[in-house]
């Protein structure tokens, strides 16, 4: 069982302070799922790679870098490294964009009593430095992230990549298509486009109303975005559902309001609009590879599309068992999508078509947009280890949220403006899922004593945490410029990934 928590703090002598002991009697924890690697000879496919580090990393390479960059070829094809080293030195210098974190004061008051003093700052791993910070489309509570507005179908090395979108063009466009399906499938379209065999490629559909019950979730969402006043709220997730919007009295739809109520007692809801949806959606089914010969593989897919942390209902009481800690109620977290909405997503947007694939292999195509789910963060400007309740991990825009006190700042540390953002990306494939699959789950205490990690611990992570990654973040670009160096002749040393490399 791992955890992700309201809270990060320091286990430093100021722990000691009665707030700080305030603190750790009082986090709320939720759980998140992790997945192991079951098959050891996985460990020991693909190619040599130019370092003298364990198995797990070079399986790390191959299933999460050379997945994300070529998801259509099988692991041990090597032609992902090659791309990677061609990207990465054809990046016009000076840089446009660079790879970034940022940091953010918690500003936590805990039994009224404020501790955020004695808090070390949440991070957030910027993957490009120039991060989108455009208008919010109406039905948005976030801008749209770079990597997810790029043009994926002109020739590569044809059009501008500032933000290093396109040596992941085989992954992230799929998941272009997907993420904008499933918008489609709960908000309605005029012309509802769905993925199509092929990298790219759509098929238009008749018009789609979209979801009756989304819509009207999202209505009351909104509305409690809405009502927030900027620079108002301290907080590690700005999506999380509190009491204080529920008083804001903005929400008339009486069996929402009862769910919602529901959320707030048990501090586990958020609020999402129908893009971190998809986000979430993709999330829970890439934490581990699907079991193709499955006898209900379609009807598994449509549970994790249904599953979401922005509902939380008691579907049968815990009784007096309950009332003394010693039994539990029966939750239910999904939000009651139609049939009809599921059954799209699933057959449409992940083209899960057939109820199983026991008998009969899947679609090639199928199997490769499988592969690309795992690279879905990469996409974003920003990535994050969340507050409590969502599992790692999310677009880290919400660092910026307009209803919060203290907003994300640069790191010096980690303003390394002479890293591309490829290369970021690529780091973040390698430091991403050992800290999603952290054996013990979430730490208050891990990472916080150093500011440079060595990579070996950060590959066999036993715990998880924002600081955790983005520590190991810096420590994975490491290994990206030992992949992607760059010519020895080159103007001012060594570049491509490697030109802050006496800073990492």
């Amino acid at each position: 069982q791992s955890y992700v928590c309201q809270v990060h703090f320091t286990s430093s002598l100021k722990m000691a302070r009665l707030s700080v002991l305030i603190a750790l009697g009082v986090l709320d924890c939720v759980g998140a799922a992790r997945v192991d690697i079951q098959d050891e000879s996985m460990l020991h496919q693909g190619p040599e790679l130019p370092w003298r580090q364990g198995k797990t990393t070079s399986w790390l390479a191959r299933e999460q870098l050379g997945r994300c960059i070529h998801p259509e070829l099988p692991s041990e094809d090597p032609t992902w490294l090659a791309d990677l080293q061609a990207a990465a030195k054809a990046v016009p210098r000076p840089l446009a964009a660079w790879a970034q974190s940022y940091g953010r004061d918690l500003n936590r008051k805990v039994m009224g009593y404020p501790v955020g003093q004695y808090l070390p700052q949440h991070r957030a791993v910027g993957l490009t430095s120039d991060r989108n910070e455009a208008e919010l489309a109406p039905n948005m509570d976030y801008p749209i992230s770079k990597c997810h507005e790029f043009d994926y179908n002109p020739k590569p090395g044809t059009i501008p990549d500032p933000h290093g979108c396109g040596l992941f063009r085989n992954s992230f466009s799929r998941l272009q298509a997907l993420r904008t399906c499933i918008v489609d499938s709960l908000e309605g379209s005029d012309g509802f486009q769905v993925a199509a065999k092929g990298r790219g490629k759509k098929q238009q559909q008749d018009r789609w109303p979209g979801s009756a019950v989304w819509l009207r979730y999202r209505k009351a969402a909104k509305a409690i975005r809405n009502a927030r006043k900027n620079g108002s709220r301290a907080t590690d997730n700005p999506g999380r559902l509190t009491q204080e919007d529920l008083d804001s009295n903005v929400v008339s739809d009486t069996l929402l309001l009862e769910d919602f109520q529901a959320c707030v007692i048990s501090g586990t809801c958020v609020i999402l609009d129908a893009y971190r949806r998809a986000d979430e959606m993709i999330k829970y089914l890439s934490f581990k590879d699907w079991n193709w010969t499955s006898t209900d593989l379609k009807r598994w897919v449509a549970v994790k599309v249904r599953y979401t942390a922005s509902v939380y209902k008691e579907v049968e009481s815990a009784g007096m068992l309950g009332y003394f800690g010693l039994a539990s109620p029966k939750v239910s977290k999904n939000l009651g999508l139609e049939d009809e909405v599921v059954e799209r997503i699933v057959s449409e947007c992940f083209q899960v078509s057939a109820d199983s694939f026991e008998t009969s292999p899947p679609p090639q195509e199928l199997i490769t947009l499988q592969r690309s789910l795992v690279c879905n963060p990469l996409m974003f400007d920003t990535i994050e280890v969340p507050g409590a309740p969502e599992p790692p991990l999310v677009n880290g825009a919400g660092m910026w949220d307009a209803s919060l006190k203290s907003k994300g700042v640069e790191l010096d540390v980690g303003t390394l403006t002479s890293t591309p953002p490829v290369c970021a990306r690529a780091a973040a494939a390698l430091a991403a899922w050992p800290q999603v699959h952290a054996k013990h789950g979430y730490s208050v205490g891990s990472c916080l004593m150093d500011e440079h990690l060595l990579w070996e611990d950060c590959a066999g992570a036993a715990y998880f945490n924002c600081i955790c990654l983005e520590k190991c973040w810096r420590s994975a670009l490491k290994l990206v410029c030992e992949l992607a160096p760059g010519p020895p002749n080159a103007p001012g040393g060594l570049d491509a990934c490697c030109g802050d490399w006496q800073k990492l």
